[in-house]
């Protein structure tokens, strides 16, 4: 009876199990999809204050969860300024830029980065000189403390602490996880710090952005001038969780816990020199926080953190003793040798660093060429140096320079992977070793290559077989897809063609990621961008891309960062594409670019929208619509508008022009006695028109014409004839008249007076005196004068009349004739003109030239006629020129060829004689005269202003 019934009971409960379980599963999955999604949270800063006090400045970064040690604080320089990187951090609430000058402090920066390890945020003090400063970390606050200017040491900017680590010798081995350990961060990051200078003792790897524990709270300066050397501890049956005390004795500490330290590193940092030890996952059991330490060390600082606790050991002078760390059971023992005070070149030959005695070389430039199948990274020194021999880890070859330094616009990743060889990458940096610095080089290769390493005297050529790695190179023109990973920008240091080598010089290092030295950003004047018509031109700064399926917003961006132009792309703008521009205009590969992808820009000001074409188009269509719907929306308004100059109607019909189209309502009509048009339409249509007649009713300009009309003549007279002249003196005795003298002439007039009886003429003309004889004191002269005189010319009138442009001028010079005429009426008086007259019609062309149309008529009285009805008229000869001319303002032109022609015979002598047959001659002259004139008229236009 029971069986069945446990049976019932057994099938009950695995009906619930099975309907349990499915249950549990989810919940256990969402469980864990939880706390995955919650370690993945990003931290973010909620606020940045500086506080100037009397002793030192502080910055005090605010974050809403705990950094704990991940966190990278550096120096750099050019600017002055202290930089510390959060991994994962967000900063999008803080400005980007907080002013400060005051203090140490000019200015803090805040900015982020997106990096395929995720997001990074930077915060950078802008000092205004070097300053010493300590940080602190207590929960949520990040604290950096930086002394005055005034007590500020006046030293060269110490090394700078990032999570770059040191690659080791040839002979360790461990190359590959130096390398992996520099791709993950540094490598990545947007804007390269000072290089890694840090090392870190662990027996476990870390990334680099973990590598560097953080200060503790009272004493972190990360200057670091000293690497900590890999330690591996055996694991103890128990992990320590606790410090239990410190025990210092003469010349060591030791450190006791209360099981194996399972994980500690140490390391050095200088300015001033200290020892920093780290054990992670212990507390201190104590309260103390400051140890009083002798001979060589002054003190032992102990600062907590979430995951470890930090000693840290003050040096007593300026030198750092000679130290050593080792485990011991559960126990960590840090002993040194005491070192005095002594003088700097002392303590220089007491430290186990040679390198304060070897002069220390400079990387002057680092090349890549690709050439016969091989790839050379070739590394110009500026004196021989000691070389670190090249060790290959994974696809990671690595190699150095000791005692060595390199500009910071060489410390940039080199990417090679567009070209056809087995390099993808170059990376170089800096690590502290005993005081001094040395200078490695990361080669990570695309797969398996040969590879040597060659020292000529100040080089070191790293050759690389390309072997599979080798591609045909394109031909010209050819588009060719080169594999380049899209989240990485290719950097080409300097544009040239293909297969050619790539130099990374100090002035193209300074360019932005994959743009070549030519675009160095300097502060362009702002560039309008020219079209991508055949005949456009582009003036920008020359830029080389290489990108094959990189996002278009990363091209967007890195021109917009070359170019100095904001630029706004709507969400429309995606996509990636694949180009290879060497050398050419940001403006030039904006424009292509926007082609291919079909993509418009609308410019104002500084800033660039961009989005697709058929956007634009709709933007536009929509406004236009808008527009018209607006204006069909608006009331009318009338307005009264004068018109000063122009003539009203012409205006009126320009208006209606204009005038919007499609409304009902709209007109204008003409106001001729007060000269006013009367317009009904919209606001904006009424703004329109006045602008138009503002634009056509201006002061016509007028043109003063200044006229010469010159009569050039050539005259032609002849006097012939006789003149008798006789002359007595008082003196004679035969013919006694007194003391007068007379002079008797007869026969014609001449044109000089007759000279004295046997004188010779002169002057124009000619003459001839005979003597005839003396009859007692009194002479009888003869003369026979002959003259001929010719005339120049004269002016006859110089009119001057002003007129406007397009207007007639007339001017008329002359004789009104009467005459007698017949008629029903009987006989009558009638009047003819005898005129000469000048038409001048000028027209101003824009060029402030004019054409002149002109005629000129010259009317003169001639012969009498017979009119037919027993009158007589005179008649009227008219001479007639017209032309139409180009002159320039104040020029001159001429007008000629009217002649005229007179001819005048005329006798002269004495009453009676002259007519007396034979001797009649002898008492008169005749005269006959031609006279041939030119009418000359010269015309002068001018504009009057």
């Amino acid at each position: 009876m029971c069986c069945p019934y446990f049976k019932k009971v057994g099938v009950v409960v695995r009906s619930l199990v099975l309907l349990l379980l499915p249950m549990v599963a989810v919940c256990l999955t969402l469980s864990v999809a939880e706390v995955y999604a919650a370690q993945k949270k990003e931290n973010a800063i909620a606020s940045i204050d500086v506080a100037n006090q009397a002793a030192d400045t502080a910055v005090k970064i605010v974050t809403k969860d705990p950094v704990g040690y991940r966190y990278t604080v550096y120096d750099s320089f050019d600017p002055v300024r202290v930089v510390v990187d959060f991994p994962g951090m967000d900063v999008s609430e803080i400005g980007k830029t907080i002013p400060v000058k005051d203090g140490a402090i000019q200015e803090v920066r805040v900015s982020s980065f997106d990096l395929t390890s995720g997001k990074l945020g930077r915060v950078e003090m802008l000092l205004t000189t070097a300053a010493k400063y300590e940080v602190s970390l207590e929960g949520n606050t990040f604290q950096i403390r930086f002394d005055k200017p005034a007590s500020a040491v006046a030293t060269a900017p110490a090394p700078a602490v990032t999570a770059m680590p040191e690659a080791p010798a040839a002979s360790s081995g461990t190359l590959a996880a130096a390398a992996s350990r520099a791709a993950t961060a540094p490598v990545e990051k947007p804007a390269d710090p000072e290089p890694g200078k840090a090392t870190v003792a662990t027996v476990e790897p870390t990334s680099a952005a973990t590598a560097v524990a953080a200060p503790s709270a009272a004493t972190d300066e990360p200057k670091v001038d000293s690497k900590a050397a890999p330690v591996a501890v055996k694991a103890a049956p128990a992990a320590a969780q606790w410090l239990q005390s410190i025990k210092v004795e003469n010349g060591q500490i030791l450190l006791r816990n209360d099981g194996t330290v399972g994980k500690y590193q140490y390391f050095k940092l200088g300015s001033p020199p200290r020892l920093v030890v780290d054990l992670f996952d212990v507390k201190p059991q104590f309260k103390e926080r400051t140890l009083p330490v002798t001979e060589g060390f002054k003190q032992v600082r102990v600062g907590t953190y979430p995951d470890k606790t930090r000693l840290v050991f003050d040096a007593a002078g300026s030198v750092l003793p000679q130290y050593s760390v080792m485990p011991e059971a559960s126990d960590l023992i840090v002993s040194w040798n005491a070192v005095k005070d002594a003088p700097q070149v002392a303590a220089i030959v007491e430290s186990p660093a040679p390198a304060a005695n070897q002069q220390e070389v400079t990387v002057e430039a680092v090349d890549f060429d690709v050439r016969d199948g091989q790839s050379y990274l070739t590394v110009s020194l500026s004196a021989p140096g000691k070389v670190i021999p090249a060790s290959a880890s994974g696809n990671t070859v690595g190699f150095g320079v000791k005692h060595a330094n390199i500009s910071r616009a060489l410390r940039r990743t080199l990417d090679a992977s567009a070209f056809p060889s087995a390099v993808k990458r170059v990376t170089p940096y800096t690590v502290l070793v005993d005081d001094s610095q040395d200078v490695r080089f990361a080669v990570e290769l695309k797969g398996a290559a040969r590879y040597s390493l060659k020292e000529n005297g100040t080089s070191l050529v790293l050759a690389v077989d390309n072997d599979g790695f080798a591609q045909q190179p394109p031909v010209a023109g050819e588009v060719v897809a080169i594999p380049v990973p899209a989240a990485e920008p290719a950097a080409v240091a300097a544009p040239m063609p293909e297969s050619a080598p790539v130099k990374a010089s100090p002035a193209a290092a300074q360019s932005t990621p994959a743009v070549a030295d030519q675009a160095v950003r300097t502060a362009p004047a702002i560039v309008e961008l020219a079209g991508t018509g055949s005949e456009a031109t582009y003036s920008g700064q020359k830029i080389t891309l290489v990108f094959d399926d990189a996002d278009i917003l990363n091209i967007l961006q890195l021109i917009a960062e070359v170019s100095n132009l904001n630029i706004v792309a709507s969400d429309d703008v995606k996509g990636t594409i694949t180009l290879r521009l060497v050398d050419v205009p940001w403006d030039q590969a904006l424009d292509l670019i926007m082609e291919i992808k079909d993509l418009g820009m609308v410019k104002q000001g500084n800033i660039a929208r961009i989005m697709p074409r058929e956007k634009l188009r709709a933007m536009e269509e929509a406004r236009m619509n808008a527009s018209r719907t607006r204006e069909k929306l608006e009331d009318l308004k009338t307005e009264l508008i004068t018109v000063n100059y122009a003539d009203l109607g012409s205006v009126s019909k320009h208006v209606k022009g204009v005038l919007t189209k499609d409304r009902e309502g709209v007109s204008v009509s003409e106001d001729t006695r007060n000269k006013q048009l009367i317009v009904t339409s919209i606001p904006s249509n009424l703004a329109d028109i006045r602008n138009l007649i503002s634009k056509l009713d201006t002061p016509e300009r007028q043109v003063m014409i200044e006229a010469r009309i010159v009569e050039a003549s050539s005259t032609f007279s002849r006097d012939l004839g006789v003149k008798w002249g006789f002359s007595s003196e008082g003196e004679n005795r035969d013919m006694q008249l007194g003391n007068n003298q007379f002079n008797l002439g007869l026969g014609g007039s001449f044109l000089i007076s007759p000279p004295a009886a046997g004188s010779v003429i002169g002057g124009a003309g000619m003459g001839a005196g005979f003597t005839f004889g003396s009859l007692t004191g009194t002479s009888l002269d003869l003369r026979i004068s002959a003259l001929e005189a010719a005339g120049q010319g004269k002016v006859i009138s110089t009119p001057r009349i002003s007129t406007l442009n397009g207007g007639q001028a007339k001017i008329s010079q002359g004789t009104k004739i009467p005459y007698q005429s017949s008629g029903p009426d009987g006989p009558k008086t009638e009047f003819v003109d005898a005129n000469l007259e000048l038409t001048v019609t000028p027209v101003i062309n824009p060029d402030n030239s004019m054409i002149l149309d002109i005629s000129a008529t010259n009317s003169s009285i001639g012969n009498t006629v017979s009119t037919g009805t027993g009158g007589n008229a005179p008649a009227i000869d008219t001479r007639e020129a017209k032309t139409k001319l180009l002159v320039r303002d104040g020029e001159t032109t001429v007008i000629g060829g009217i002649f005229v022609e007179t001819d005048n015979n005329s006798n002269a002598g004495v009453p009676l004689l002259m007519h007396l047959p034979l001797v009649g001659h002898l008492f008169k002259s005749s005269n006959r005269s031609n006279t041939r004139a030119e009418l000359l008229i010269f015309i002068t236009p001018r504009i009057v202003n």
